[in-house]
């Protein structure tokens, strides 16, 4: 494998021509979290077109020591530090309910960000089961219902006013979600900026069942939200096909997230974009399987994985966290990024030029990964 700038190609171009930075939440001290960075375009990545671990393996090094933040929080809850816009936000629960932290990596400064917005005990108080949906410059925070005791919560993060403040707000009870938010398989923000979609598995399949014996794109329904008219719509009894967040791409003109068919581990998967409201016309959204196994290629060894999308021009950063070979208590992390296109004979492939790889050993103290869903806690962004 040869070596590559990240400056001269490595990953495409992403983002408008800003700084392309990768921060990673690791629960790294015993007091909480430190932000790592690394810059994408100073950093050398190697050519991947193989897709070869061990050769990525070959060429480990550690992660960036340096810190460019550290948060006081209790560990193990990676995955309440979400992202909005250049912004990454804690949304930790506070007994005292205290203003919380709010990285801005393009400012790299921390402001006191807005407090988690009262209720009835701890009822509203996000958990690792919310699921939070940003669209345009919000944040929709989903949570409760199911065996979870919890009142349904629907929140909104917006900002109160041209002085760079942000205000927590419940959604308005007539848009109550239709459905149990402890039940939400997936998501994902429409391209017009003013909807978003979300995937609800039965309540009468456990979610282990979803992987054998249903019909994996049937076994539950899809709703829209459109914050504009605060009105949901019920898409039907089928299911977006991806686990987690999709991420719109413009060239592709469909969503782009990590594939959840039960036989076809290690993929990615695409799929159309339905009108935000259904009409006549309606009808349920094709999706596509990618043809390349990306990760989990050892399944004992795979630990988590995430998506990012950097941007522009179908690019995307791909995240797996594994064990290492002989036993140890540090972890790697696979950083793969690569264009995404549609094959002559219509499949979801990888290009193949312009596969750019590094494998980074993980400090042994920290968890880089959420213990509950296994998605690892990072977030790309472009910073002009």
């Amino acid at each position: 494998m040869s070596s590559h700038g990240g400056g001269g190609g490595g990953g495409g171009g992403g983002g408008g021509g800003g700084k392309r930075r990768l921060y990673f939440v690791l629960d790294d001290s015993k007091h909480g979290y430190g932000f790592r960075r690394i810059d994408m375009d100073e950093y050398y990545f190697e050519a991947d077109d193989s897709g070869d671990d061990s050769a990525l393996e070959r060429m480990t090094e550690y992660l960036p020591s340096r810190r460019c933040l550290r948060v006081k929080a209790p560990r193990h809850q990676a995955m309440l530090f979400k992202a909005l816009g250049t912004k990454i936000i804690a949304t930790h629960p506070s007994p005292t309910r205290a203003a919380i932290p709010a990285y801005d990596a393009q400012a790299q400064a921390v402001s006191a960000g807005p407090a988690w917005p009262p209720g009835e005990g701890d009822s509203t108080l996000p958990s690792c089961s919310t699921v939070f949906v940003p669209v345009g410059d919000r944040l929709y925070a989903l949570d409760g219902g199911g065996d979870s005791g919890r009142a349904v919560s629907f929140q909104v993060l917006f900002p109160s006013g041209g002085d760079g403040l942000w205000s927590w707000s419940s959604v308005a009870s007539a848009a109550a979600p239709p459905f149990d938010p402890s039940r939400i398989t997936s998501y994902a923000a429409h391209p017009n900026g003013r909807a978003f979609f979300v995937s609800v598995a039965r309540k009468d399949v456990p979610f282990f069942t979803l992987s054998r014996g249903w019909p994996w794109l049937h076994a539950g329904s899809t709703f829209c939200f459109d914050t504009e008219s605060l009105e949901w719509t019920d898409y039907g009894c089928w299911m977006l096909p991806f686990q987690g967040q999709g991420h719109y791409d413009a060239e592709l003109d469909a969503w782009v997230g990590i594939c959840r068919h039960p036989d076809k581990p290690g993929r990615l998967c695409s799929s159309d974009v339905p009108a935000p409201r259904r009409d006549s016309r309606w009808r349920v959204p094709s999706c596509k399987i990618g043809k390349d196994v990306l990760f989990c290629k050892d399944k004992e060894r795979h630990r988590g994985v995430a998506l990012h999308y950097m941007g522009s021009d179908s690019n995307f950063c791909l995240l797996e966290c594994v064990e290492q070979p002989a036993a140890t208590a540090s972890r790697l992390m696979y950083v793969r990024m690569f264009r995404l296109k549609y094959g002559k004979d219509g499949g979801l492939r990888t290009a193949t030029r312009g596969r750019w790889g590094r494998c980074f050993l993980l400090p042994p103290e920290a968890s880089s990964f959420d213990v509950m869903d296994q998605k690892i806690t990072a977030f790309f962004m472009c910073i002009t």
